[in-house]
């Protein structure tokens, strides 16, 4: 299997970081923050749906991942609309959003919202099981100036069906409480999981390389490269049990690799050993420079170092959330 393209280190990105955004933003083409609310309430809703500056380093929830935003429930108040996200899903669809007032109810491609739906796994494909995020027209703009492309075309094009990585604001959209399932459970008309959003998505959306299917024959795990191997290895096993791969599998895997490597080094100390023994014969005192017992018993003692070395490490990596082990770099 080849090696995955991991978070964030190894992404390809897709998606420049936006430039500081102009300080005319605030009017978009004759559009305020407010749109064209009438409402107090709609106009605060619409004042955070039309943030542009990106949330700061400490403003980063971590504890907000896809995983948790789809945990069932009322979830009016589990997060807090001051909160930045980042998080990684699989992008099921990309569409273009409706005149809504935030945008002055707008609707041609330049001046409306781009939603993508995100899934925890490839397979899930109900739009129910899906948390949406959106890229907005001011966003849109700023990312146009610094040369990146997001209109909703653009963006289907080049990230429906693959791995991302998105991050910006998270804002709970009263105006869809109804159709969603953790806050109108089993409603006919429910399009999404909750009307928790990243809206608007901020400073970039990153891909990653397509997984390829895995299965028992042709999985493979990356060897190992000194100290590194720990951070790559969890990710790479992280993402191979999102899309199915068995805990006992990959063990298996990740011995079978180990182990090939102490092999090869025991193979090579042998030789080495017989060959230097005259060297150390003389020093010797009740047993032989080239006894059986001790070459078995050493070898034997370096095997057992080398399997714990192998197997604690992805032991625990196996057992470590597939979305949180994604993240590592």
């Amino acid at each position: 299997m080849k090696r995955l393209i991991l978070l964030p280190l190894c992404f390809l990105v897709l998606g420049a970081k936006a430039q500081a955004p102009p300080t005319n933003m605030d009017d978009f083409d004759g559009c305020g923050l407010d749109g064209n609310a009438k409402t107090a309430n709609l106009k605060k809703l619409n004042q955070l749906k039309n943030r542009y500056a990106p949330p700061q380093n400490n403003q980063i929830d971590h504890s907000i991942t896809l995983r948790a935003l789809l945990a069932r429930g009322i979830d009016t108040t589990r997060w807090n609309s001051t909160s930045g996200a980042e998080i990684t899903g699989f992008v099921l669809d990309v569409k273009p959003g409706g005149g809504e007032t935030c945008n002055c109810g707008k609707t041609d491609a330049v001046h409306a919202d781009s939603h993508i739906e995100l899934v925890l796994h490839q397979t899930d494909t109900a739009m129910t099981q899906s948390v949406v995020v959106e890229v907005t027209p001011r966003l849109r703009s700023i990312m146009g100036a610094s040369g990146t492309d997001w209109a909703t075309k653009t963006l289907r094009k080049q990230f429906r069906h693959k791995w991302v990585q998105v991050s910006g604001w998270l804002t709970f959209d009263s105006q869809h409480a109804n159709a969603a399932e953790n806050t109108n459970p089993g409603g006919a008309g429910n399009w999404r999981a909750t009307a928790w959003e990243i809206h608007p998505v901020t400073l970039e959306v990153r891909r990653k390389a397509k997984l390829p299917r895995l299965s028992a024959k042709s999985a493979r795990i990356p060897q190992p490269k000194g100290w590194h191997w720990n951070r790559e290895a969890t990710a790479h096993l992280g993402a191979s049990i999102r899309i199915g791969a068995q805990q006992a599998h990959l063990l298996s895997l990740v011995l079978g690799d180990g182990m090939k490597l102490v092999l090869i080094g025991l193979s090579i100390g042998l030789v080495a050993s017989l060959a230097l023994t005259r060297f150390v014969a003389s020093v010797l005192y009740g047993v032989s420079s080239t006894d059986p017992a001790t070459f078995f018993t050493v070898a034997l003692l370096f095997v057992c170092i080398a399997l714990a070395a192998c197997w604690i490490p992805a032991h625990r990596a196996t057992r470590v959330d597939p979305i949180i082990a994604l993240r590592c770099d």
